[in-house]
């Protein structure tokens, strides 16, 4: 299978013809030689100039495969690092890298997911078609049947072809697709309508310096996350509006959803303004203009999906596992057993 990278993958695809199994790994590692220095267990996935795609034997019998620089997973593995060197950050990004644990049993785990480049290599490899789709909440599975899975962090499935089509996984899922209530979302957004009025009458009245206090300030009291700005969401921001704080409401407003990059630009340590990666030329005054003005399209544009999402205004509709998911404003929730699971 080639999808959008062209040939960029032809030596996977040449070597695993029809998708790859256990046993066709097994036989692989009898056939060829293993790369040579490290730990003697690496062997590769396609060409083997092409070592950053490599398979390695596992003491338990089992196989992993990576789309990394063979060396960083030699030292990972050895546990050989050299004097100055970031063991931490060099385990974490080898660990990223680790796509997929095939078992002997002829299955295989997904590990991890980084885009479309990982979805091309799985696709050659695997006789899957892998693909990012942010309109179904993440990374998908299709199989030559036509079934599809979304996919998520420790997922298990098939490689024996008659189980793969007829659609069965080994970790078993449920997903639910949301669909908006629409009384819960109009009972939702009628909370706000004086905050939409009067917030932007209030950042208008305010200097860059105040903003940019007031968004120091929501760090300071654990209200907003700067290093994990998407997952600081809109927790705090009914009770910010409930509280009257509508200005730090409004801030905290436009720093969760990071528009036009201000969860970034707002603490740059040596020129914060209020948008933009790089700092901004303009004066402090044209600043405080544009961010109201950047503050009154947030709220036309992605105000009433924002506070839809933040009150759960959704009814689920369960969808048999298998099915072809169709595109989702509103996204899903998938679990198994029971728990809600790390889509990739």
């Amino acid at each position: 299978m080639t999808y959008g990278f062209g040939n960029i993958f032809n030596d996977v695809r040449q070597v695993w013809a029809g998708g790859l199994t256990y046993d066709k790994m097994v036989e692989r590692t009898k056939t060829i030689k293993p790369y040579r220095g490290g730990l003697n267990n690496a062997y590769p996935m396609g060409w083997r100039e092409y070592s950053r795609r490599h398979f390695r034997a596992n003491k338990d019998g089992s196989f992993s495969i990576y789309y990394k620089n063979r060396e960083s997973v030699d030292v990972v593995e050895s546990g050989n690092f050299k004097e100055g060197w970031d063991k931490e950050s060099l385990t974490k990004w080898v660990d990223r890298q680790h796509l997929a644990t095939v078992y002997p049993d002829n299955t295989f785990e997904i590990r991890q997911h980084l885009g479309q480049g990982d979805s091309t290599y799985m696709s050659e490899a695997f006789g899957y078609w892998f693909q990012s789709c942010g309109a179904r909440g993440g990374t998908i599975a299709w199989n030559n049947a036509g079934h599809m899975h979304p996919i998520f962090k420790g997922m298990r499935l098939h490689l024996d072809h008659a189980k793969k089509v007829m659609g069965e996984t080994v970790t078993p899922y449920t997903t639910f697709q949301r669909r908006v209530n629409r009384k819960l979302a109009n009972e939702a957004l009628g909370k706000y309508d004086h905050f939409l009025k009067v917030a932007p009458v209030m950042i208008g009245a305010m200097h860059q310096d105040g903003l940019l206090e007031t968004m120091r300030d929501l760090v300071q009291e654990g209200i907003f996350n700067k290093k994990e700005p998407n997952d600081s969401s809109m927790v705090h921001f009914d009770k910010l509006v409930q509280s009257h704080r509508l200005v730090d409401a409004a801030c905290l407003f436009m720093l969760a959803n990071n528009v036009h990059h201000v969860a970034y630009s707002a603490f740059h340590e040596t020129k914060p303004c209020l948008g933009g990666y790089w700092g901004s030329n303009n004066s402090p005054e044209r600043e405080a203009a544009f961010f109201k003005m950047r503050l009154e399209q947030a709220f036309k544009d992605i105000f009433k999906p924002s506070i839809i999402k933040a009150h759960n205004a959704f009814d689920l509709k369960e969808l048999k596992a298998g099915t072809v998911l169709p595109k989702s404003k509103w996204g899903y929730i998938i679990k198994s057993d029971g728990e809600p699971v790390i889509r990739l």
